[in-house]
């Protein structure tokens, strides 16, 4: 059995009386923070942001925009007019940005940009901080990337459906303040992994570019005509009467791709599954992983907020098992976004609205790229369906139109993706050592923690 002694004193302002907040493990990390110099964040920094005044289109960053595997973020362009009520901080470069719902999942950002062409606002569901004194910002962002001062925050957290913390909560943080040489040395690892980051997108970037040159598609804007006529039988044969069905740049697209050699997606598969509705009360810290719609980015899978099942329960249908090779492409919500099952993964779970295809007589890479870009984007759009949320039917994904390039020109924009991953591998691997030399400094010493910095 497990208990904590504490005076009155010691009671939480706001009278917390809950057990798991006084837990001895929380005690256990405060300590280490305090066997350190450490100040209190509301004294080493500031949380002053200018309040977004919705008078120019602008970026936003929302939770859902930020990768908590490897700390990458993006933004959504908004015009002014479209503005949410929660787009309200604006940022600037070297802000540490946190976010205040569900802790646990680590959804922190460094903000790296120099210079900003049109203003980027945050979403109200972060804490802004910047104006740091004497301390790298750098090393604050690592500092939250770190078990100590997740577990330290979800230990903060009221409620249990939309679990949150309050910005006073993150002000309140005791700060364990290395020396100077430590935090340049973070920083040093920080703005690699950084490099690492944008190596990926670049050549992501060029492989897309290979991709649409060879189709004809560079610099390709969709026609923007709006009338279209359509024939009775065409209208019954599609069995649908939507006026979006029928655009004229679905026909312009499907024209352009019409011109290679092309097979649908059902000629390039040998099997398929449309993936398991699993509950959520058998999820648990490790075993299978189960891929959830979150998961499934353009090109990559985003792990860092997976949930596990036993294998036990992983085999109640085996038809939503899938494996390393397969692509899964998301077929509600957000649709169409497609990615290999790398390597690493040798098995995996498949939630709902989700299609895992095993693909047959084609390179993976050149598959998955076709299928996130323009011309994949296009035809899911046109074959999406419903109202407040669009889903995608298994007959419709199965009809897309493939173009089968040349091998050689396949297997070059495999190379790039490949490298693409490599790159974004190699920067997730640097933020870790980072965050992992930070949790050693915390619990052991700066030599200590030097050592793991120093590995290469």
């Amino acid at each position: 059995m497990s208990y904590s002694i504490i005076q009155k004193s010691e009671l939480k302002s706001g009278y917390r009386i809950d057990a798991e907040y006084y837990d001895n493990y929380y005690f256990d990390l405060e300590k280490k923070i305090k066997s350190k110099k450490y100040f209190n964040l509301r004294e080493i920094s500031s949380k002053s942001t200018e309040k977004f005044k919705r008078e120019k289109d602008f970026k936003y960053l929302e939770i859902a925009n930020v990768n908590c595997f490897n700390g990458d973020y993006f933004y959504a362009k908004i015009k002014k007019e479209d503005a949410p009520s929660r787009a309200q901080k604006v940022l600037q470069e070297k802000d540490v940005v946190i976010s205040t719902v569900r802790p646990n999942r680590n959804a922190v950002v460094f903000i790296k940009e120099k210079s900003f062409d049109m203003p980027k606002v945050a979403s109200s569901g972060f804490c802004v901080l910047r104006d740091f004194k004497n301390i790298l910002p750098e090393y604050i962002y690592v500092l939250f990337k770190t078990f100590i001062i997740r577990d330290l925050l979800d230990r903060e957290t009221t409620a249990t459906m939309y679990p949150a913390v309050s910005e006073n909560d993150i002000k309140d943080l005791k700060i364990p303040i290395p020396s100077d040489g430590f935090q340049k040395e973070v920083a040093k690892v920080v703005r690699k992994a950084d490099m690492e980051r944008e190596k990926s997108k670049e050549l992501y970037a060029e492989a897309e570019e290979i991709l649409l040159e060879e189709l004809g598609l560079k610099d390709y804007k969709p026609t923007n005509e709006n009338i279209a006529i359509v024939d009775l039988n065409e209208v019954e044969k599609c069995k649908r009467i939507d006026p979006e069905f029928f655009q004229p740049k679905y026909d312009e697209i499907l024209e352009k791709i019409n011109k290679f050699k092309t097979k649908t997606l059902d000629d390039l598969t040998i099997k398929y599954t449309g993936g398991f509705t699993y509950k959520s009360e058998k999820f648990q810290e490790d075993g299978v992983p189960l891929i959830r719609i979150n998961n499934i980015k353009k090109g990559f899978l985003d792990l860092g907020n997976t949930a596990f099942l036993s294998e036990e329960y992983s085999d109640i249908s085996k038809k939503d098992i899938a494996r390393s090779g397969d692509i899964l492409i998301s077929m509600s919500g957000t649709i169409g976004n497609c990615v290999v099952i790398p390597e690493n993964i040798k098995k995996c779970c498949v939630n709902q609205r989700i299609l895992a295809i095993t693909p047959k007589d084609i390179n993976l890479t050149y598959l998955e790229l076709f299928l996130n870009s323009i011309a994949g984007m296009l035809q899911f759009e046109k074959i999406g369906v419903g109202g407040l949320q669009t889903n995608l039917s298994t007959k419709d994904i199965l009809n897309l139109q493939i173009p089968i390039l040349d091998q050689k020109i396949q297997e070059k924009i495999a190379k790039k993706i490949k490298d693409s991953h490599l790159a974004r591998e190699k920067s997730k691997e640097l933020l870790e050592k980072a965050k992992k030399a930070v949790e050693i400094y915390i619990e052991e010493d700066e030599k200590e923690a030097q050592k793991t910095l120093k590995n290469n």
